[in-house]
């Protein structure tokens, strides 16, 4: 899996797809997405107070979010 950042010391990765697969094993559904340094990342869980709430473990955040993040469905 490729992690292009973390939001508040939760992962966001490169594909929506790794971002599910994250989440299965975290007991989140679905994603949304962050802008990290320009780049379009997903986060696992359907909002970030979701993904926040959740089994994410302990991380340390090496990037910084800049923009806006939105919602998206996943399957």
């Amino acid at each position: 899996m490729a992690i292009i950042g973390y939001v508040d010391s939760i992962p966001v990765f490169d594909t929506p797809i790794e971002a599910l697969q994250y989440g299965n094993t975290n007991g989140l559904v679905g994603y949304h997405t962050h802008n990290i340094n320009g780049v379009i990342g997903y986060m696992a869980g359907p909002t970030h107070g979701e993904a926040a709430s959740g089994s994410q473990g302990s991380m340390t955040s090496n990037f910084i979010s800049t923009g806006n993040s939105t919602s998206q469905g996943g399957y």
